[in-house]
């Protein structure tokens, strides 16, 4: 520690030399282009104390104040107080700060702690002192806070220092005095700043400034002592990045430090002091720092608001916003919260002033005045513009005539006084438009005066008007002034079209005047006197526009004097020409020849030669009345409206539109008609009653912003609903409630009130509509019954849409009445009431149909009864086949009277396994029924497997007297085969074909092996020679008790062993096929793949089972070894072991005693109730008990003497014939040591009997000796096998077969250890070690619920809860809860 700070100590010296002792900074008096928007108490802001200014992620604005949190969407403010949402969980009014989180939730600090807002329901959440633990704060009055990363909020509070909650856990870490290793001397909080970085930055009253990145280890703070500078105290309180590295720190009274944080070393790079006369005290309080758009550094103090244009500067300009500045006036100086939006808009929210939202990029236009003058009155109306040939601009002014504007110095100088025109009338009061001529000559078109024209090289001038007869031009007022390519002046005048002619010989006064006007009953003659507008289009056509009688195009050509034909366009045609007004005030050709017509009223229409009609564009102009156009050298249209200015941007897919107003610097937001000009260097000039704007297009750079379209409110029948829907959750209406409305916004905040929007209710409205601002809210009532989708779409200011709109769906339900349902219903009454024609009939049918049923049940009943006998009779045929092969052996022993040979010993044992072989058979049926037979392949010699199921037939044959061959063409190399099937398959149908086959017939076995691409195949054929099958039941032989025959001469069997043998080749992936000749014989082929290949892994057993199958046993023998172990441990015992053997059948209860009492006291009992009084009366060594028991079941006395104290040291072994896994884990689970199989053998019971009287004998001498080697070695297992589990504790996969192979020992070994050692089994002792290890990380505390789970080997997190309960009695979340409280 005393390194890092003499390094640190180090670094700031040099960071103190290579720096000035400070920077006082002063004003720059250069002044900027902002609009200055107040939203305080006279708008409806509750309060003027605001404490933080906040965009969230929807782009909505929030203020926090001393009344209330507010949401402002642009045009209302929506106050969130304890008037209006006491009911919602809000308790106080005072909000300081506010940030949120990536779910969407706002977090407040507030004078009650903190408040968790959710915007959906607008319900608030509060965590303070009284909060239950772990979510309880240390103090109620937070400051300041931060939502970091990963949602974990950070509360700094005027007085516990700063608090880490994790919304899900509660308060995970604390920063304070406490804390030593925090370095931090003041508990209370003024700032909390989260950086680029992650890192969290925390500054403290006359403290410290701290930074802390837990995941990067980073905890380090910096005093007052730390800090090479003169300051009175060390207060940070607000703090902003500009870079990387580079950071802002703004201090209580001392300023700002500049410095950057590297390999965790703060280095201030500069001081920076803002001077105010004799309170640089207080100037120096810096309560909020921001960086705009443009990298400009925005700093808040009590005396006004500072900006810094290149901060990084060593003397950066800097401007000031105060209650005092001109052009930069604040409602109050005291700047304390700062916000640079989403679309650069500087948002300040003062304390006593509201918020001051500051726009530089809103003015775009510069206005340009007419100055006074001493012969004239004062006007600012500019009417047209042209430029002389020598560049000069010429406007014409409304009452003074015209005059030339110097755009140097922005001075005006009225006609009068300039020496070309100085000979005009003075008294000429406006010229509404300009026309240079091919010869040079000026013409002006005037109101009140009628035409001038002038020769300005001499000064002389020519008035044409009624008070001149020689010319015949009665008008007073000129509109337009255009001239042909013939040199034919054009006048457009409020009683007529004029041409003017040149006359011969050529000179200033030598002309005709022609005039065209409108004609009673003459379709062809223009439609109005009042001349508007005249074009001559590219192809030489004139258009002539009219106030009140829409649009006229010369049909003729213009050449010719007369005659004139025109062709109209008029609002009555408006279905054949798209035309919607008369009104026609301008006319403009592009530079792709499009002719643009604007109107006064109707927007603007482009005229499409095509079909002959006029497209409107009025959706993407602001305004419907169209005064002038114009085009720039980009082609983009700038069009004068009543709207301010549109320019509109065509291209062949897009058309784009920016609209400007008043607020952007233009002149007003009504031009003149005519009033607009392009001069030779492409700059544009638009005059209006407040004066003109003249400017280079390219120097326009709207505000580009595309704003986020919301729904800020849904009324359904008035009352307020959520606006939240989905497709398959939208806004449900029914016939009753079928009006709503939607009140939305576009959240661009310059000048909201001039965004435009998009609407379009898909379901019943086919296009767009463009809405206004003050059309934000749309009712819709009476809609018909389905589905709709509301669509919206806005742009900004300025014309720059959103394209992706914002949705609401709905769907409204139709009345009860008009349902499918209820349609449905009207025709079940109709449909009734023609049914009820027939109920008579259909009754007497009824009773000859229930005669018929009846004699059906008794058929059916009188099936069952045959079937039930048949059943009988076919279970004791099916077994017939053995028992006749042991009863043909028993009497050869009889005739030979001679001891039985070893052989025919061995084919008795065969047989007796195959009884239960069939036995078992039925039980794979039934397990067939239900799901797919496993398989279980391994290696074996095929040959000689089939070969011995043959022999165990040959018997049987002798005894029929029956030919039985056996052809095996198959090498004695191991094929992979499951062995328990195919014996099954084998057996079955051999059966078959011994039960069919009569008295010297033949029964043929043949096996030959085929190979094709991937597979080896065991064909089988096994044929006889028996009466056959018919053709019909050849179809059904394979189907469910369906039997080869039933006759009363040769009945069936079940009807279930070809359907198993079937089910069972199909299991192996082989095949089986029936052919039969009734009278000929009957041949079964089945093939079975044998090649490894051919079966998956999970279907593969490894290790060979067919050492010989089970029925080729010696007869049993007990083994010496299991002898010499018996007499070993009796010597263990005083006296002879004592067995209890409780057993229902007393022949196999006899059998047992006399096999055992050679070497025990054997005691009997008949059922488990008598084993149990006896069990805990004599206290017998060892029981073996039966499971199937009358009076009480072995499994329910097993579990009753291992429950008893005095009982539960005696082993129980259980004899059962059940053998499935689960059965068989029944009887582990009843505390069984044992478990064995019938029929069994006498050495594997003695063999049992002996380890388990050992076990015991061992666990009684463990007891006696504790301290002895058995028990170390035992440790060292239980250590090997614990390191083993926790090596794969997060390894899901992870089993006691797995566990075993790691502790190279056998399943079975494994799981006597884990009882005998702990009185478990295996996969108990691996969720035991699981549920520890969840536990000690639970209680660490750093990994959530389902981290731990997943940690711990679990794949679902809800069956590790479940595991955890059982195992602790609580959930993982209430225990975490009870450990951290």
């Amino acid at each position: 520690m005393k390194s890092y700070r003499h390094t640190f100590n180090i670094l700031l010296i040099i960071s103190f030399i290579l720096t000035l002792d400070h920077l006082v900074l002063m004003a720059d008096p250069s002044q900027g282009n902002y609009i200055i928007d107040i939203i305080n108490s006279d708008k409806g802001l509750p309060s003027d104390d605001v404490r933080k200014v906040f965009q969230d992620s929807q782009g909505f604005i929030w203020f926090c104040t001393t009344e209330g949190l507010i949401r402002y969407d642009g045009y209302e403010l929506k106050t969130f107080s304890i008037s209006r949402h006491h009911d919602r969980g809000l308790i106080t009014n005072t909000f300081n700060d506010i940030d949120e989180d990536s779910l969407g939730y706002l977090w407040c600090a507030t004078d009650r702690g903190v408040a968790r807002l959710d915007l959906q329901n607008e319900t608030f959440t509060f965590y303070n002192t009284q909060t239950v633990a772990p979510f309880r704060l240390s103090y109620n009055l937070i400051y300041t806070l931060v939502v970091d990363e990963k949602n974990h909020v950070w509360l700094g509070s005027s007085g516990a220092g700063v608090e880490v909650m994790d919304p899900q856990k509660g308060i995970i870490a604390s920063y304070n005095i406490s804390r030593k290793e925090t370095g931090m001397n003041s508990d209370w909080i003024t700032l909390i700043y989260r950086d680029h970085k992650e890192n969290i930055w925390i500054g403290s009253w006359r403290g410290a400034l701290t930074v802390v990145n837990p995941s990067r280890n980073i905890l380090k703070s910096w005093t007052k002592e730390e800090i090479p500078y003169d300051i009175t105290h060390f207060s940070p309180i607000s703090m902003v990045q500009s870079s990387d590295n580079d950071y802002w720190l703004g201090l209580w009274g001392n300023g700002i430090f500049k410095f950057s944080f590297q390999d965790d070393s703060l280095i201030i790079d500069q001081h920076i002091l803002l001077e105010n006369n004799n309170e640089s005290d207080v100037a120096n309080i810096i309560f909020d720092l921001c960086f705009d758009k443009e990298n400009n550094l925005w700093v808040g103090t009590p005396l006004g608001l500072h900006q810094f244009q290149n901060p990084n500067q060593s003397n950066p300009s800097h401007l000031k916003f105060s209650t005092e500045t001109t052009g930069r006036t604040l409602s109050h100086n005291e700047a304390f919260t700062i916000l640079c939006d989403a679309s650069g808009l500087i948002w300040v929210g003062t304390s006593g002033g509201g918020i001051n939202k500051i726009d530089s990029k809103l003015k775009l236009f510069n206005t340009l005045f007419i100055n006074g003058s001493s012969d004239a009155p004062i006007s600012q109306s500019v009417t047209a513009f042209t430029q002389t040939p020598d560049g000069r601009l010429l406007i014409g002014v409304r009452s003074m005539g015209f005059g030339q504007y110097n755009l140097n110095d922005q001075s005006f100088t009225r006609f009068s006084q300039l020496p070309e025109f100085n000979q005009l009338p003075s008294d000429l009061n406006t010229v509404n438009c300009f026309l240079w001529d091919s010869k040079g000559y000026l013409w002006l078109g005037t109101r009140y005066m009628g035409l001038i024209k002038v020769n300005p090289q001499t000064g002389e001038h020519l008035i044409i008007n009624k008070n001149i007869p020689q010319y015949s031009f009665p008008s007073r007022e000129i509109y337009d002034l255009q001239e042909d390519s013939l040199g034919f002046i054009w006048v457009g005048t409020e009683n007529g079209l004029y041409k003017i002619v040149p006359g011969e010989p050529a000179n200033f006064r030598n002309f005709f005047i022609i005039r065209y006007a409108t004609e009673e009953d003459n379709e062809t003659s223009l439609s109005s006197n009042r001349i508007s507008k005249i074009l001559i289009d590219h192809n030489g056509h004139l258009w002539v526009a009219t106030f009140d009688g829409g649009l006229n195009w010369s049909s003729s050509d213009i050449k010719n004097h007369y005659p004139l034909l025109f062709q109209r366009f008029q609002a009555a045609q408006k279905e054949r020409n798209g035309l919607i007004t008369d009104h026609i005030l301008t006319l403009f050709e592009d530079a792709k020849q499009n002719i643009w017509i604007g109107s006064g009223g109707g927007g603007l229409f482009k005229w499409t030669p095509a079909n002959q009609r006029f497209l409107s564009y009025a959706p993407y102009v602001s305004g419907d009345i169209i005064y002038a156009i114009k085009q720039d050298n980009d082609n983009n249209l700038w069009i004068g409206t009543n709207r301010g200015l549109t320019r509109m941007a065509i291209t062949s897919d897009s058309i784009r539109s920016n609209y400007f107003l008043k607020e952007n610097g233009l002149q007003g937001n009504i031009f003149n008609k005519g009033a607009a000009f392009k001069d030779n260097r492409g700059n544009l000039c638009f005059g209006g009653n407040h004066g003109f704007n003249y400017f280079n297009p390219e120097d326009i750079d709207p505000n580009s912003f595309i704003p986020p379209v919301v729904i800020t409110e849904v009324k359904v029948m008035n009352v307020p609903v959520s606006g939240i829907t989905t497709p398959d959750r939208p806004l449900i209406l029914n016939h009753l409630k079928n009006s709503f409305s939607v009140t939305f916004a576009a959240l661009s905040y310059s000048q909201p009130e001039n965004n435009k929007y998009a609407v379009r209710l898909e379901g019943l409205e086919e296009g767009w509509r463009i809405l206004n601002a003050d059309m934000r809210t749309l009712n819709y009532a009476n809609l018909k019954p389905g589905d709709y989708t509301l669509k919206i779409k806005g742009s900004n200011s300025q014309g720059h849409w959103n394209p992706k709109p914002e949705q609401l769906f709905i769907k409204v339900k139709p009345a009860p009445y008009k349902t499918w349902w209820a349609f449905s219903f009207y025709a079940l009454i109709f449909g009734s009431f023609i049914l009820l024609i027939f109920l008579m009939e259909r009754k007497n049918q009824k009773v000859k149909h229930a005669l018929e049923m009846e004699h059906l049940e008794r058929q059916k009943s009188d099936k069952l009864n045959k079937f039930k006998q048949s059943l009988f009779a076919n279970i004791s045929h099916e077994f017939l086949t053995p028992l006749s092969i042991l009863s043909f052996l028993i009497e050869d022993w009889k005739q030979a009277r001679t001891s039985p040979l070893k052989k025919d010993l061995i084919l008795a044992q065969r047989n007796i396994h195959r009884l239960n072989k069939l036995n078992r058979q039925f039980l794979y049926y039934s397990k067939a029924e239900v799901e797919k037979l496993p398989l279980s392949v391994s290696a074996g010699n095929l040959k000689l497997f089939t070969q011995n199921i043959c022999d165990n037939f040959i018997p049987l044959a002798r005894k029929n007297q029956i030919e039985f061959h056996c052809e095996i063409s198959c090498p004695e190399t191991n094929l992979w085969f499951d062995q328990e099937k195919l014996d099954i398959i084998l057996y079955n149908i051999l059966s078959n074909a011994f039960k069919f086959t009569p008295g010297e017939g033949t029964i043929r076995l043949s096996l030959i092996l085929k190979k094709t691409e991937n597979k080896t195949l065991a064909c089988f054929e096994i044929k006889d020679t028996g009466p056959g099958i018919s053709y019909d039941r050849q179809k059904q032989i394979f189907n469910r008790y369906q039997s080869v025959n039933n006759t009363p001469e040769q009945p069936g069997g079940f009807g279930i062993g070809l359907t198993l043998t079937k089910s069972m080749v199909e299991a192996h992936k082989g095949f089986i096929k029936l052919t039969s000749k009734p009278g000929e014989g009957t041949t079964v082929a089945f093939s079975i793949p044998v090649n490894k290949k051919a079966f998956g892994k999970n279907e593969i057993t490894e290790i060979s089972t067919q050492k010989e199958p089970d029925y080729f046993m010696e007869p049993d023998e007990v083994e010496e070894e299991t002898l010499l172990r018996i007499k070993n441990l009796q010597k263990t015992f005083d006296n002879k072991p004592e067995i209890l053997i409780v057993e229902d059948n007393a022949d196999l209860r006899k059998i047992l005693k006399g096999s055992l009492e050679s070497y025990f006291t054997v005691m009997e009992a008949p059922n488990g109730l008598i084993g149990y009084e006896t069990a805990v009366n004599k206290k017998p060594n060892l029981i073996i008990s039966d499971v199937l028991m009358p009076a009480m079941n072995g499994l329910e006395m097993c579990r009753k003497i291992k429950k008893n104290k005095t009982t539960s040291h005696i082993s129980v072994i259980l004899l059962t014939a059940k053998i499935s896994e689960e059965e068989r884990a029944q009887g582990y689970r009843a505390q069984a040591d044992s478990y064995i199989t019938k029929p069994f053998s006498l050495n594997t019971l003695l063999a049992r009997i002996e380890a388990l009287l050992a076990k015991q004998q061992r666990t009684l001498s463990l007891k006696a000796n504790p301290n002895n080697n058995q028990t170390n070695n035992q440790n060292d297992f239980l250590t090997r096998a614990r390191k083993i589990i926790d090596q794969n504790l997060s390894n899901p996969d992870f089993s006691v077969k797995m566990l075993a192979e790691e502790l190279s020992i056998s399943q079975s070994m494994l799981y006597r250890k884990t009882s005998e050692l702990l009185n478990i089994n295996p996969n108990t002792f691996i969720r035991k070690m699981k549920m520890m290890k969840a536990r000690e990380l639970l209680e660490e505390n750093t990994l959530s619920i389902s981290e731990v789970a997943f940690r711990c080997g679990f794949k679902d997190v809800s069956y590790f809860g479940t595991s955890f309960k059982k195992e602790f009695g609580m959930t993982p979340s209430q225990y975490q809860k009870k450990h951290l409280g």
